[in-house]
């Protein structure tokens, strides 16, 4: 009877451990993917040309990717969960053009329901700056 009320016990316990594995953990990044609508500033420019400055609004969207990044304007980004902050390195700067996007520099931070960000695009005979500033939607 002991013996019975033991392999009892021991098997409710692993019952127990197994529903409780199965339970979904909450994806920290799910707090900041969404739509964002953005105020973006900026332009383009060449060694000989400078083109009109941007100054409009245009809505963002922020989707997970993979196991731990984030996409914006179709980059792929690390985010750093605790600050909120995101680029393609710790500094936002871009060793190679990630996926040809053409942007050198990426980079920016969450702050409660609110993104800002700057891409720099380009190389010495021209490029193009922007910054975004918007709130989620």
């Amino acid at each position: 009877m002991q013996l019975t009320t033991i392999k009892l016990s021991f098997l409710l316990c692993i019952l127990s451990f197994l529903i409780s594995c199965n339970k979904e953990s909450k994806d920290y990044r799910d707090e900041f993917v969404g739509n964002y609508l953005c105020h973006q500033t900026g332009g383009c420019y060449t060694l000989d040309t400078t083109y009109p400055k941007i100054d409009t609004t245009l809505l963002v969207t922020v989707t997970k990717v993979e196991d731990s990044l984030i996409t914006i304007l179709n980059v792929t980004l690390k985010l750093n969960p605790i600050s909120g902050t995101f680029g393609v390195d710790e500094n936002g700067y871009v060793i190679e053009y990630p996926g040809g996007s053409g942007y050198r520099i990426f980079k920016g931070y969450f702050s409660n329901d609110s993104i800002v960000f700057h891409t720099f695009g380009g190389g010495h005979g021209g490029g193009c700056n922007y910054d975004y500033k918007g709130i989620k939607q």
